[in-house]
């Protein structure tokens, strides 16, 4: 049933970005990013979720796969510093967890885990130039 729904959808809509090519199949996806800030503070919180459909065209008797993510991400991100020669500087932290799990209906290719990711970002911008 899902195989036939996203050849329909490809079909009616071929010229769309999201098709990717004909020996990759149709490939869909829908992201949801619901995100709150945390008051008086530099800190957020969000709950990223995907899901992806696939249809395998190169695969004997047909291959559709479903991936779902979803999982939440705690941000911090400093105001933006400026030291007295000018220089500026930004620090952003960001931690989450993303659970994924793909579902297919070749019993192989279905699979679950967990992905863990810190990230820390340090941003430097050197003073502009002085005016001539």
């Amino acid at each position: 049933m899902l195989r036939q729904q996203m050849l329909a959808m490809r079909t009616r809509s071929a010229h769309k970005s999201w098709i990717l090519s004909a020996h990759l199949g149709v490939f869909v996806s829908r992201p949801a990013d619901p995100t709150v800030r945390i008051d008086k503070t530099d800190w957020k919180v969000t709950l990223p979720i995907t899901a992806t459909a696939r249809a395998y065209e190169d695969v004997v008797g047909g291959r559709d796969d479903l991936l779902l993510q979803i999982g939440p991400a705690l941000t911090y991100a400093s105001q933006t510093y400026a030291d007295r020669s000018g220089d500026a500087y930004a620090v952003q932290f960001s931690l989450s967890a993303t659970y994924n799990r793909n579902f297919s209906t070749v019993a192989a290719s279905a699979w679950r885990g967990y992905i863990v990711m810190p990230t820390l970002t340090l941003a430097f911008q050197p003073p502009p130039p002085p005016a001539k």
